[in-house]
């Protein structure tokens, strides 16, 4: 291989791995199926489910409104998983979006963002928590699923 091919090879590979980068950087695509409000658990943080079947969605499902659950059997479980992330802990939480979903190995990292209640609003009482139900594609079958969802929340000025 002359000196010009090497550079050449060299170049290529250092564009593949910037594209490899950013890619990974930008995060799985995803859609957002159902979005509300649950009832409360006490819990001081929030939660994140993973779901590969309709049967791995007991746990959390029965905290979503009767329209979310149908929108979550409607997912098609042989192409999809479903992931939960429930806001518990922040009851003052406004205007919520799923900003990225990222995966490292077997864990799945939601990124969420919120507006904080304005300046001079003493005190948030809410009796629900804010949820986000998302539709992810499957992993390849070669790929373990993930196991486990870690929940970033980050608030907006």
């Amino acid at each position: 291989m002359g000196r010009g091919n090497l550079s050449r090879v060299l170049a290529a590979a250092a564009v593949a791995g910037v594209l490899a980068t950013s890619a990974s950087a930008a995060g799985l695509p995803f859609a957002v199926v159902a979005a509300g409000g649950a009832e409360p658990t006490g819990a001081h943080r929030a939660n994140g489910y993973i779901a590969t079947s309709l049967a791995a969605t007991r746990p959390w499902a029965k905290r979503l409104t009767g329209a979310d659950r149908k929108a979550v059997r409607a997912i098609p479980f042989a192409r999809f998983d479903a992931v939960a992330v429930f806001l518990d802990g922040l009851p003052c939480a406004q205007k919520v979006v799923v900003t990225r979903v990222t995966r490292n190995g077997r864990e799945l990292q939601v990124d969420v963002a919120f507006t904080r209640p304005p300046i001079g609003m003493a005190t948030c009482v809410r009796t629900s928590t804010v949820y986000r139900v998302l539709r992810l594609r499957k992993a390849p079958v070669a790929t373990p699923a993930p196991t486990r969802v870690r929940v970033v929340v980050r608030a907006r000025a």
